[in-house]
């Protein structure tokens, strides 16, 4: 006769999918920086509980995976594999820990069942059973924030000028970024193990990347100068204009600095922290920033954004594609999207 194995249940507890460290230098696309202690989860002294097993129903390749090693070491980057059986490891140390995969704004918490077996020091076996759930301390702007974040003495809009996100609504038009099912980073929803179509349709879902702007040109695309001119966002149009940029200076640095990636996703981190009325918490705020390409190749995995600084024949922007990042100087006829900051 078939007896299902019996677990104690252990009280449900949570783990942070989002971090705010470094964009690029830190396992951009890949796990949280150190994974979480299996004893420390489970409320059990690592002295007296010798775990010889764990296993996970998260999904290894997208959520969150088990690993013997306190850091996983450059990585891994998730991939877009729809195997949700989890993973069972070998405990051979009695040393065990579960990565989280980086969250971005607005994430939906992603819920999963950690169990560990194992013998205790006096001679006893052990099975326990541990309701998880990753969430993410990191929020979209709303209309509080007239849909903007903070990086340092200025705001970044939440979009791309003209892009076709509503302003009423706009959690749910975020459906474009965060893990919410109907997008192609959704695992029920995933395109395979193909991150590039995934990534690329982005612009495919909705007009997100808005319109493309020249800085100086007579190709008939309009003019970066003019782009935030009529610019609204919330309380009306602002003061809304193109960030400032040289030769790896002023605004676009700064915006470059609070770059973040999470699952093949970039966006605008702010820099100051929002806690709560009580203090109990706080979390950060963060925009979203879409792969748009340029105007003659807006398939293109990258993102470009102008700033209004220029030097003889070029202009600088921003310049990010997946994983990394820099600030750049291009030719004043290509057609880039424009975002708008506010002081």
């Amino acid at each position: 006769r078939c007896v299902k194995e019996h677990y104690d249940l252990k009280p449900a507890t949570t783990v942070e999918g989002f971090y705010a460290g470094e964009s690029y230098g830190d396992r951009p696309n890949g796990t949280v920086k150190d994974g979480y202690n299996l004893h420390t989860l489970f409320g059990i002294s690592n002295k007296t509980y010798i775990i010889k097993s764990a296993e996970s129903s998260f999904n290894q390749y997208w959520d969150g995976l088990l690993s013997t090693l306190q850091t996983v070491s450059n990585g891994p980057t998730p991939s877009k594999s729809t195997d949700t059986s989890g993973m069972v490891l070998g405990v051979p140390s009695n040393v065990a820990y579960f990565h989280p995969f980086r969250t971005a704004p607005g994430d939906l918490d992603v819920e999963g069942v950690l169990k560990v077996k194992g013998m205790t020091t006096w001679g006893s076996s052990f099975s326990f059973e541990l309701p998880l759930t990753i969430i993410t301390s990191c929020e979209l702007p709303t209309s509080a924030d007239n849909y903007s974040i903070q990086i340092n003495g200025f705001r970044v809009a939440d979009r791309n000028v003209a892009s076709n996100l509503p302003i009423d609504g706009y959690e749910l038009a975020n459906k474009y970024f965060t893990n919410q099912a109907g997008h192609p980073d959704y695992i029920e929803g995933s395109v395979g193990g193909n991150t590039s179509t995934w990534v690329s349709q982005q612009r495919d879902i909705a007009d997100i990347a808005g319109e493309y702007y020249a800085f100086a040109s007579s190709t008939g695309m309009p003019l970066v100068s003019t782009a935030c001119e009529n610019f609204e966002l919330g309380r009306g149009k602002g003061t809304w204009r193109i960030p400032t940029g040289t030769d790896g200076g002023q605004e676009i640095a700064e915006m470059l600095t609070q770059t973040r990636h999470s699952k093949y996703r970039v966006f605008f981190l702010s820099t100051n922290v929002v806690k709560d009325i009580n203090l109990l918490s706080m979390s950060y705020k963060g925009v979203f920033f879409p792969m748009s390409g340029y105007a003659h190749a807006p398939k293109k995995l990258t993102g470009y954004c102008w700033s209004s600084g220029s030097y003889s024949n070029v202009s600088y922007g921003l310049y990010v594609q997946i994983g990394s990042g820099n600030t750049h100087v291009s030719y004043q006829s290509r057609g880039f999207v424009a975002r708008c900051i506010e002081k």
